[in-house]
């Protein structure tokens, strides 16, 4: 198997070029994925990421998982994917909402107790990868693991998905508190909706 951990549990990145040594990115991000018109149901990678073989990074760079939280002209930028890294995807500056929901469907479409996910504008997100979408939430059609959630103004994130957790990401709402688990504290500081905010 060509993939192997280092001792931290990330994945090695390409010997080729490694990412402090890559050249920087263009300082204009896409607008995001865009849906295929002939398959609704699948997310395609943006006709300039396809051009460039399935990137709209500079040569060389590297969507790899590893150490994934590196700044670009002054924006933090955040790194993941699916699984099996069929789906690779980088978060470009700070979210708009960082949450937590305990709903029924979110903790059937994780199968954990809580769904912990954050809203970035569409122009902020940049993923590569086909993704299948089931009730308007995509995921990795290979692995299954749920990645985002797609809409006009925000892309949720699932941040699960991170590479290198934990995170700095600290829910400022809780939603669908009425289905949290008794065990489950309420998280300081954070907003709490018994159900979805109005």
């Amino acid at each position: 198997m060509d993939e192997t951990r280092t001792n931290r549990g990330a994945w090695r990145r390409s010997p080729i070029l490694p990412r402090a040594m890559a050249a920087p990115r263009a300082p204009t991000m896409s607008a995001g994925p865009a849906w295929a018109e002939d398959r609704p149901e699948e997310r395609r990678v943006p006709e300039q990421m396809a051009a460039s073989g399935g990137s709209d990074y500079a040569p060389g760079f590297d969507l790899s998982p590893g150490d994934d939280v590196v700044e670009v002209a002054g924006a933090k930028v955040r790194m993941g994917g699916c699984l099996c890294g069929a789906v690779r995807y980088e978060v470009h500056g700070e979210p708009m909402m960082v949450g937590l929901c305990h709903c029924e469907d979110c903790r059937k479409a994780t199968g954990g107790n809580a769904l912990y996910y954050a809203d970035w504008p569409v122009s902020a997100v940049r993923m590569e990868g086909a993704l299948a979408t089931y009730s308007g939430r995509s995921f990795c059609p290979d692995c299954g693991s749920r990645v985002a959630h797609f809409s006009a103004h925000h892309t949720e994130v699932m941040l699960g998905t991170l590479d290198d957790p934990p995170t700095d990401l600290v829910p400022r709402r809780e939603i669908w508190t009425v289905r949290r688990e008794p065990w489950a504290l309420p998280i300081p500081g954070a907003e709490q909706f018994d159900r979805d905010p109005v």
